[in-house]
């Protein structure tokens, strides 16, 4: 798109000379839902999505023996309860 496309709207004159509008579209592939709302999610956020899906799947399967089911926020809070060093010894069962 050009400055002038019906689409773009005028450049503030308030702005610098030569500054140009970008406007772009990208299509989403994947996403991290929830973790910014789970309060202390650092080390979840430093996970493959790999990890952080078997980790959810396995706290999904101990909630489940307990006749409860769980969204990606709640497993993603149990998770962080549980702290890095559980999920570091879940993740090294798993792959045992």
């Amino acid at each position: 798109m050009a400055p002038d496309d019906r689409r773009v709207g005028p450049i503030p004159e308030d702005w610098p000379n030569g500054t140009r509008c970008i406007i772009g579209t990208a299509r989403v592939i994947g996403y991290a839902a929830g973790l910014s709302d789970v309060q202390g999610a650092a080390f979840l956020l430093d996970l493959s999505y790999e990890d952080l899906a078997e980790l959810r799947r396995q706290t999904r399967a101990v909630a489940r023996q307990y006749g409860r089911t769980l969204t990606d926020k709640e497993a993603d809070q149990v998770i962080m309860e549980a702290g890095p060093a559980a999920a570091e010894r879940a993740l090294r069962a798993g792959r045992d």
